[in-house]
């Protein structure tokens, strides 16, 4: 398995030059990704760390191709598309209903869209994640 500074490194190389999938700070993105996953106990060389990296900072095909060139299964960065009301809904779903290192990835892109949106001052986008979050919760009982 690669180590970090690899997996950036590579990552780096992928980004689109004109701009990224979720935002225009791929950096803050990573930091955010990297935050919670040190926060859930998440080691930096899991596969899981590798796709959520990938899935923050790039479309969800170069971001496969990339983790599968790292050795990761590619199946574990989500396929999300954006509609009326957000992707929210799927990555929760993800969560819910996903494999553990699916349902990792899954948390780590809804944890850094929320810091991206607090980030940007955006209460509707962060009431958002607040509110499939509680409703992930809620279904569990």
């Amino acid at each position: 398995m690669p180590d970090l500074p690899q997996v950036i490194s590579v990552l780096a190389r992928a980004l689109p030059s004109e701009e990224v999938k979720l935002g225009a700070n791929p950096l803050r993105e990573i930091g955010n990704v990297l935050l919670f996953l040190h926060a859930a106990g998440i080691s930096l060389d899991d596969p899981s760390t590798i796709a959520a990296l990938a899935a923050i900072t790039l479309p969800a095909e170069e971001a496969r191709k990339v983790v599968a060139g790292l050795g990761v299964s590619p199946a574990l960065v989500p396929t999300v598309r954006p509609t009326t009301i957000g992707i929210g809904d799927q990555l929760t779903s993800v969560i819910e209903q996903g494999t553990r290192p699916e349902a990792v990835v899954a948390a780590s892109l809804v944890y850094a869209l929320c810091c991206d949106a607090a980030h940007s001052g955006e209460d509707f986008q962060i009431q958002s994640y607040r509110t499939w979050v509680e409703y992930s919760l809620a279904s569990e009982h």
